[in-house]
């Protein structure tokens, strides 16, 4: 809707869009707690999980401030969750063999951030647009990257035979 409509009401979104970042924070947050164990890159999910949990309550709470200054946390949010995004591609390329996607979509959301930055005049129309093309690229992107995931589990995973004694 965003790509086809970009002249939709900027507020209208925010509540929307708050309560998706909020909710990956809690998601992130939760995650990095779990695997401090397992993983050294706890602390970057960790710190993109509470940033999520700030702007989005920031969101929720005051969706009618200004379109400049929603412009410039926007820019902000994901200027850090890209970062946040390629601190943790480098972590996974112990894991992974040449893992491009991940760093691919936390360079997409660097660029994005500073596009935002360095033009936030233009707010709502801009934002949305921009917003809507890195959504569907973000989401293909972490896509390809949760497959694949999915697929070193799958092959970790031993197979149980159940094997019944007379």
């Amino acid at each position: 809707m965003a790509l086809v409509i970009p002249g939709i009401q900027f507020t209208g979104l925010l509540i929307p869009l708050g309560i998706y970042i909020f909710a990956d924070g809690v998601f992130l947050a939760s995650t990095s707690c779990k695997a401090r164990k397992q993983f050294a890159y706890w602390k970057w999910v960790l710190l993109a999980g509470v940033f999520n949990l700030f702007i989005g309550a920031a969101f929720i709470l005051n969706p009618f401030g200004h379109d400049i200054s929603i412009a410039y946390i926007v820019a902000g949010w994901v200027l850090l969750s890209g970062i946040a995004e390629i601190g943790i591609a480098i972590r996974l390329q112990k894991v992974f063999q040449a893992e491009r996607w991940y760093i691919f979509a936390g360079i997409q959301s660097f660029i994005f951030g500073f596009l935002i930055f360095i033009n936030p005049v233009y707010g709502g129309n801009a934002i949305v647009f921009l917003l809507g093309i890195y959504t569907l690229t973000a989401g293909f992107m972490f896509t390809l990257l949760s497959t694949r995931l999915w697929m070193r589990h799958v092959r970790i995973l031993p197979s149980f035979e159940i094997k019944i004694s007379k």
